[in-house]
């Protein structure tokens, strides 16, 4: 991750030690990861609907919503800013 990332491009390094946090839609937090050195991160997840929040220092990550359906893994893209213009 490069503060000098042009919008709509895909960062050339992972986005390292950010700690994960997926809540029930209720707001109950069920789980909490890390991405890894390459920047995944995997949680096993019970079927339902969920939200994802990553907390990176120094940046502003989106809450992204997701559905884990009973038959399949669900990949998750998480965007985070720098903030710097």
């Amino acid at each position: 991750m490069s503060p000098v990332e042009t919008g709509g491009c895909r960062c050339a390094s992972p986005l390292l030690a950010a700690q994960v946090f997926v809540h029930r839609r209720s707001e109950e937090r069920v789980a909490i990861a890390a991405s890894g050195a390459d920047g995944w991160f995997q949680v096993a997840l019970s079927p339902g609907d969920y939200v994802i929040e990553t907390r990176v220092e120094e940046m502003m990550c989106t809450p992204v919503d997701i559905t884990v359906p009973s038959d399949r893994y669900v990949r998750v893209d998480i965007i985070c800013d720098t903030g710097v213009r």
